[in-house]
C-alpha cells in the first residue's frame, strides 16, 4: 500500500525563551522526500527548530502544520526517560506509534472473536486499515530490524530488563537512534546522530539513510556526513533560517557569493559615507579660508550686492551633513571578515575620518 505524502511547516513562527528570541517569525516548508541538513552556531537554536517540528515545543506566535500519516521519529542528543522505565520500555516509548497499532490491531482481532454478525463488517474494516499502516511501517519486522540497529550502534548486548538510568548519555542517544531509524516513519528528526558513533558505525548510519526514501531532517556539526547525504541546507542566523539548495557544495557557494555581496555593500557605504565626511571638512575648511567682501572706495553703500562670503560653502555642508546622517541611519551590514581602517586628519579643525583600508 502506497502512503500519501507527507508535509509539514511553519508559518511566521516565532519561539521566544524568557527575554531571548530563539526564531524570529521564520517560515518552512519541508517536502515529502527533502533531505535537509540544519548547521549553525552552539545556541542558535538547532535543536529548538527540531522540538518545534516534532510538536514538543509550542511556539510563543505562528502557525505549525503537520500531514504525516506514518507520523515522525525524533532522536535526541538527551533522550529522557521515565526514572525507573528498563531498555525494553524506553524502546516501547520511543515506539509509540508502533506499539499503539499492535494493540489496536490485538483489540480489533479480539472483538472478532466475539462479535455479533452484525459489527464484523466494520471490524474488519478497521483491521484491515490498521494492518495496512500497520505493514506501511514496517511492523512485522520491526522488532528484528531494531535488534540488527542496536547490533550495528553497539548496543547488541544491553540488557532489555536494564534499568535505562544505568545508561551513559551516548548509550541513551545510539538507543533513541535506534528506534527512530526503525520506526518507519514519514519524517526523521535527528539531532547530531553521529556523535559518539565510530566510523562504521557512521556508515551504517549513511546506508539507513540512503534507504529511507521520505523526508528527513538532521542537525549536525560533520561537515563530510552531511556533504553526503543532504540535498538542502538550512543555517540559523540571527533567529532567522536561511535555505541553500544543491546540498553543502551549492551552500558552500551561495554563502561565498552572499558575502562578496555583503563586502562590496559595505565598502561602497564605507566610501559613501567617507566622501560626505571629507565634503564637510572641506567646504567648512573653504569657507574659513574666503575672506568676506569689502565695498570698494568711491562707491555709494549698497550700490552693488556683494557674493555669498562662502561661495556657497554653507550649502555644500549641509547636503553633506545630510547624506552622512542619512548613511549612518541605515547601516550597510558588516562583513564577518576584517576591516581596517586608515584615519585621515584635518589638523586645521581637529577632525579625524576614519576610511575604510579593506584587508582581504
Amino acid at each position: 500500500m502506497s502512503r500519501p505524502s507527507s508535509t509539514a511547516s511553519l508559518r511566521e513562527l516565532t519561539v521566544t525563551f524568557a527575554d531571548r528570541t530563539v526564531l524570529d517569525r521564520v517560515d518552512l516548508v519541508v517536502g515529502p522526500q527533502d533531505r535537509i541538513a540544519v548547521i549553525g552556531d552552539n545556541g542558535s537554536g538547532k535543536s529548538t527548530l527540531l522540538s518545534v517540528l516534532a510538536g514538543t515545543v509550542t511556539p510563543t506566535s505562528g502557525d505549525r502544520e503537520v500531514d504525516l500519516p506514518g507520523g515522525f521519529a525524533v532522536a535526541e542528543q538527551g533522550p529522557v526517560f521515565a526514572a525507573d522505565a528498563t531498555v525494553s520500555q524506553a524502546i516501547d516509548h520511543l515506539l509509540h506509534d508502533i506499539r499503539t497499532l499492535e494493540r489496536a490491531i490485538t483489540e480489533v482481532t479480539g472483538a472478532l472473536e466475539v462479535a455479533p454478525a452484525a459489527e464484523l463488517p466494520s471490524l474488519l474494516d478497521q483491521l484491515s486499515e490498521l494492518n495496512d499502516v500497520f505493514e506501511s511501517r514496517g511492523g512485522p519486522t520491526l522488532d528484528r530490524r531494531l535488534d540488527a540497529a542496536l547490533d550495528q550502534l553497539g548496543l547488541g548486548a544491553l540488557g532489555r530488563a536494564r534499568p535505562v538510568a544505568e545508561l551513559s548519555g551516548g548509550e541513551r542517544a545510539r538507543l533513541s537512534l535506534a528506534a527512530a531509524l526503525c520506526s518507519g516513519a514519514d519524517l526523521l528528526l535527528l539531532d547530531e546522530p553521529t556523535n559518539d558513533l565510530d566510523e562504521d558505525a557512521v556508515r551504517w548510519l549513511e546506508r539507513q539513510l540512503d534507504t529511507h526514501r521520505d523526508a528527513l531532517i538532521v542537525v549536525t556539526h560533520d561537515r563530510s556526513f552531511l556533504d553526503r547525504f543532504a540535498r538542502d541546507i538550512i543555517e540559523i542566523r540571527d533567529a532567522h533560517l536561511h535555505r541553500y539548495g544543491d546540498g553543502y557544495r551549492g551552500y558552500l557557494r551561495a554563502r561565498d557569493a552572499e558575502r562578496l555581496r555583503i563586502r562590496r555593500e559595505y565598502e561602497l557605504w564605507c566610501t559613501e559615507l567617507a566622501r560626505a565626511d571629507k565634503l564637510v571638512v572641506t567646504n567648512a575648511l573653504l569657507s574659513s579660508e574666503i575672506p568676506r567682501s569689502r565695498e570698494k572706495p568711491g562707491f555709494g553703500h549698497g550700490a552693488f550686492r556683494t557674493r555669498s562670503a562662502d561661495h556657497g560653502a554653507t550649502g555644500r555642508i549641509r547636503q553633506a551633513k545630510a547624506r552622512a546622517a542619512q548613511l549612518r541611519s541605515a547601516p550597510a551590514e558588516v562583513p564577518t571578515d576584517p576591516l581596517s581602517f586608515a584615519p585621515r586628519t584635518w589638523p586645521a579643525l581637529g577632525w579625524a575620518i576614519q576610511t575604510p583600508r579593506c584587508r582581504w
